[in-house]
């Protein structure tokens, strides 16, 4: 039990010692002011991967630091004042419907907060409604829509999902808002970067309603107010290009990960079965 605790105090301090330097490394690069700068430091970032990056919570923060330099033009460089989200908006924010749940199939299904919360639509996460004829036509899910979670713990409070495509039959809860882009001037995969980047998740974070005790909230005049910065639509179609080729990266990572931590576990689970034995 000794030799326990003494592992568990070295952990401890190894696992502080990482988050620091991580932490350190990853500020170097949003303090980047120009592109020379920037490369420098994602190439001594980069000469490190493979020790700085194997934890999940260090290759989380390494998807928000991409996120924040692409919004902020240094990853694909673009400048260009600040517009209230509402300027490039054809629809929304408006939230939700959320109907009394249903013990039976109805052909009508209404999203749970959970399925949002990933950074993917999971389906799996809603359950049946019966509506009858009464739905409004906004509630239907379909492809280009941006569904934000308006309520829930803080930490989810803001997070959204793009719609790759229609989902006959499913309409979205009164705790998400939905938008949509006026597509002549941003496309929608451009703008839901941007939501998910940290600068504007603090925003809203900042202006959320709720006291202790009660679920966070943000309004619709916050959402319509987040500050979003716009290029031109070739711009902005690099910028989620390039965040795309690295959160692959981030993703392959984490899936390393995984399958190391899974054999370690088999691993230790061997080597007790033997002392035990």
């Amino acid at each position: 039990m000794a030799l326990c605790d003494r592992l568990e105090q070295q952990t401890s301090d190894q696992l502080e010692a990482h988050e620091t330097l991580v932490d350190t490394l990853l500020g170097a690069l949003t303090q980047s002011e120009n592109a020379t700068e920037l490369a420098d430091n994602w190439a001594r970032l980069a000469a490190h991967f493979d020790t700085l990056f194997t934890t999940e919570q260090s290759i989380d923060k390494l998807k928000q630091t991409i996120l924040q330099l692409a919004t902020a033009g240094k990853l694909v460089p673009f400048q260009g004042a600040p517009v209230p989200l509402k300027n490039i908006l054809s629809f929304g924010p408006r939230n939700g419907f959320s109907p009394k749940e249903s013990n039976h199939e109805t052909g009508c299904k209404v999203l749970k907060l959970g399925a949002t919360t990933k950074g993917w639509l999971d389906l799996s996460e809603s359950k049946n409604v019966d509506i009858g004829n009464s739905v409004l036509p906004h509630l239907w899910l379909k492809k280009g829509d941006i569904l934000i979670q308006r309520g829930n713990a803080a930490n989810h409070v803001g997070c959204n999902v793009l719609l790759d495509s229609d989902y006959p039959n499913y309409i979205y809860p009164d705790l998400m808002m939905k938008v949509r882009v006026k597509e002549e001037m941003a496309i929608p995969s451009f703008v839901a970067l941007y939501l998910s980047a940290p600068g504007a998740r603090q925003f809203m974070w900042e202006r959320m309603t709720g006291t202790s005790g009660t679920m966070p909230k943000i309004s619709k005049k916050v959402v319509e107010e987040i500050p979003v910065s716009l290029p031109d639509i070739e711009t902005q179609k690099a910028v989620v290009q390039k965040v795309d080729e690295l959160t692959a990266l981030c993703d392959q990572l984490k899936q390393r990960l995984n399958q190391a931590s899974e054999t370690r576990c088999q691993l230790a689970e061997a080597v007790v079965e033997g002392a035990l034995n």
